[in-house]
This record gives structure tokens, sequence and C-alpha cells, in this order.
């Protein structure tokens, strides 16, 4: 095409044109095909690497949830252990008598203690007096 003037003739035909244009369309397609044959390639890949991403997190989460619901179950394990409250007040109440029971005897014996203080305080006062009184009669006899 280039070098064509009035004078000189080109050298194309519509053959030539037509094997020329048919080349550079076949070398397009084939360059086409190729991107789009790696394209595939490519979104397969990335699928594949998406797939498996998945599958890793489904598998953690998985993990998690397992932990979890073993934790859960240790909870109702424990929480099945535990008094039941009713108990646990009845207990309480029944030492409180107890606790009361026993205060009740201290005090009563301490009560007795005292009484006890008391009238040994007083015999002893009673066998000093006596004491004292025979030292003076034996004194005055003497």
């Amino acid at each position: 095409m280039g070098g064509e003037t009035d004078d000189q003739q080109s050298s194309w035909t519509s053959d030539l044109l037509k094997i020329h244009l048919q080349t550079q369309i076949d070398e397009l397609k084939a360059r086409m095909d190729e991107r789009a044959s790696a394209q595939t390639q490519a979104i397969q890949a990335a699928l594949l690497s998406a797939e498996k991403a998945v599958s890793k997190a489904e598998a953690a989460t998985e993990k998690r949830f397992d932990s979890v619901n073993e934790f859960r179950a240790q909870l109702a394990d424990q929480a099945g252990q535990f008094m039941p409250r009713e108990v646990a007040e009845a207990q309480s109440m029944e030492f409180r008598n107890q606790i009361s029971t026993l205060t009740s005897r201290l005090d009563a014996i301490t009560a007795v203690q005292v009484a006890a203080q008391r009238s040994l305080a007083v015999w002893l006062t009673v066998a000093a007096l006596v004491i004292s009184a025979v030292v003076v009669i034996a004194n005055i006899l003497s």
C-alpha cells in the first residue's frame, strides 16, 4: 500500500489482500484464544484457592464450635454438681438452729460456772471467817 501513486500500480491484489487479512484475523483469533485459555486457567486456580480457603475457614470454625460446645458441656456438668438452693437453705437453717442450741448450752454452762465461782467465793469467805473466829477465840483462850 505504500508507494502507490497514479503512475504506479499496487502489487496488492484482492486475493493477496484476502490472504493477508485472513492471516491477521487468524493470528488475532489465536492470541485471543490463548488469552481466554490463560484467563480460564487463572480463574480455575483462583476458584480452587478460594475453595481451599473456605474449607480451612470451615474447619477452623468447626474446631472453635467444638471447643465452645465442650466448654458448655463442662459448665452443664459443673452446674449439675451444685447443691440446689432449697437444700442449701434447709442446711443453712439447720446450722442456725444447731448454733442457737449450742449457744444456749454454752450460756447455761457459763451461768453454772459463774454460780459455782460465786458459791466457792462465798464458801471461802465463810471458811476464812470461821478460821479467823477460831484463831481469835484461840488467842483469847490462851
